[in-house]
């Protein structure tokens, strides 16, 4: 019954020269799991190293605020409802640019005990993907309960209990965003960057219900991309180390 839960995470994709590194310190904008509605929101830091070959920001930003509401239409039927605003920038100069309204309108069909489907969309306001469908099922038979399938694209996931406390995953997911810069000659540009990640997780819940993992993925189809130059950087493919804490 929930389409993005509220995380918290720290981030390391190794990188110099020309291999282009990323660190993330970040959330996201999204409640707690026992939450209804309320209001969101989140600070974010990247850090950048390279490419030596393109000028970009060593830093950039993310801001932003919205609200969420999640319910039940009925037994059947709930949904998870989100709005935003927020500003994505380096910030050296006007940051008009990267004013976007990422949000979200998904539906759940609880078709039987095991089985619900998933639908609706995720209008994540980049230059590269404005729009994704959410669409799939998820899978979590009462003869199985060690088993978990959430099907769902663009954030499908397996999970497998190992206690009642820890649990192992495969999941996979569209990392990056755009963000408006200056560029050396003081011009302003939008940069994007985009990859895709699959990653291996180990997850911890505590006393609390609080979560914690630790994930290591593989990060591939590395491309950054820029409003005004009508060309496409790939870079090599890559490791990320993961630190996440679920709300």
């Amino acid at each position: 019954r929930i389409y993005h839960p509220g995380e918290t995470m720290y981030s390391y994709l190794p990188g110099n020269g020309e291999n282009f590194g990323w660190i993330d310190i970040q959330s996201t904008p999204y409640l707690a799991r026992g939450a209804k509605s309320g209001i969101t929101g989140m600070i974010n830091l990247h850090l950048l190293a390279g490419p030596e070959s393109t000028p970009i920001p060593p830093r950039l930003w993310d801001f932003l605020i919205g609200y969420q509401r999640r319910g039940d239409f009925s037994e059947l039927l709930s949904y998870d409802l989100a709005t935003s605003i927020g500003v994505f920038s380096d910030f050296e100069d006007s940051a008009k640019d990267g004013i976007r309204f990422p949000s979200h309108a998904v539906g759940m069909f609880h078709f039987n005990p095991d089985l619900d489907f998933v639908f609706g969309a995720d209008y994540i306001d980049r230059d590269d993907l404005p729009l994704l469908p959410v669409f799939g099922f998820s899978i979590h038979r009462q003869d199985q309960p060690n088993l978990r399938f959430d099907l769902v694209f663009p954030r499908p996931r397996i999970d497998v209990v190992l206690d009642c406390k820890r649990r192992m995953y495969l999941a996979a997911f569209l990392d990056g965003g755009s963000w408006d810069i200056e560029r050396p000659d003081e011009s302003n540009d939008v940069m994007t960057y985009r990859d895709y990640r699959a990653v291996l997780g180990f997850e911890y819940t505590d006393q609390t219900d609080g979560i914690s993992a630790v994930e290591l993925g593989y990060v591939f189809e590395r491309q950054l991309l820029f409003r005004t130059i009508h060309t496409v950087t790939d870079f090599d493919d890559a490791f990320v180390l993961r630190f996440v804490w679920r709300r």
